[in-house]
């Protein structure tokens, strides 16, 4: 009797979290590489970390996409992604690993880059769990890094922000 009944509750209780999963299918786009816009519905989770991958479903058909497969996607009231080839920084900036002089190291790779702000200035943020980078494109130019760097020098801390661009004042 105690089997069936734990059975039974195990039985429903993995229903009810089938039922009640994270991700559900919201309308949006995707841009592909020849820049059609699509609409589709797409898998969101509202990420806390820029997706890897994304799961879209056009007429019923079901795709998986990563930053090289696509140029971008949107969810509609929600977030709107970027695909780019991005290089960053890949030093600690806080805690036991910041290291004693300035890392110049960096990485070269291809993600979705959430869009804060478009505009003769745009603003776009990649989330890891270490860190969170921000990139900044002018107009019709590249991307680039909005570079925060940290070093331990004589046991004082010391910063170096960096910005791509300066923002002139005219009358």
């Amino acid at each position: 009797m105690f089997k069936k009944q734990t059975s039974l509750s195990l039985f429903f209780l993995f229903i009810a979290l089938a039922g009640f999963s994270n991700s559900r299918l919201f309308t949006g786009y995707y841009i592909n590489l020849q820049s059609d816009s699509i609409h589709c519905k797409i898998e969101f989770n509202d990420w806390n970390l820029n997706p890897k991958t994304i799961r879209v479903e056009v007429n019923s058909k079901k795709m998986e996409f990563n930053a090289n497969d696509i140029r971008g996607f949107g969810v509609d009231g929600y977030d709107n992604y970027l695909s780019a080839k991005v290089q960053f920084h890949t030093a600690a900036i806080s805690g036991k690993d910041v290291p004693p002089q300035f890392s110049d190291s960096v990485a070269t790779n291809t993600f979705f880059l959430k869009i804060l702000n478009r505009g003769f200035y745009s603003l776009y943020d990649l989330v890891f769990t270490e860190r969170v980078f921000l990139f900044t494109q002018r107009r019709d130019s590249s991307i680039s890094e909005l570079l925060y760097r940290t070093s331990q020098a004589f046991k004082i801390s010391s910063m170096s922000l960096t910005y791509s661009f300066s923002v002139f004042r005219t009358k």
